[in-house]
């Protein structure tokens, strides 16, 4: 009898190490998938800060290369090789 026991207490102690572990890696994957969705909600903000930089880059580039002001430029330089 005590044998019986004895291997009812193991099985149990087993099967309640397996839900323990269980239970910890559930909890390890919500931590990771809350963590994940912290980063990517930063780099969100980041990438929509870096696409208005682009946007005003791209608009100050197209302010420097029209046709008037690459005209002003140029005559700039022209003189500024003349003084020298």
């Amino acid at each position: 009898m005590q044998l019986r026991f004895t291997i009812r207490q193991a099985f149990l102690l087993g099967l309640f190490l397996c839900v323990y572990l269980l239970v910890l890696l559930i909890c390890y994957i919500k931590i990771e998938t809350v963590l994940t969705g912290y980063e990517i909600g930063q780099l969100k903000e980041k990438e929509a800060l870096l696409l208005e930089q682009r946007a005003t880059l791209r608009m100050q580039l197209a302010k420097l290369t029209t046709k008037s002001q690459l005209e002003k430029l140029a005559k700039l330089e022209s003189v500024r090789g003349k003084s020298e």
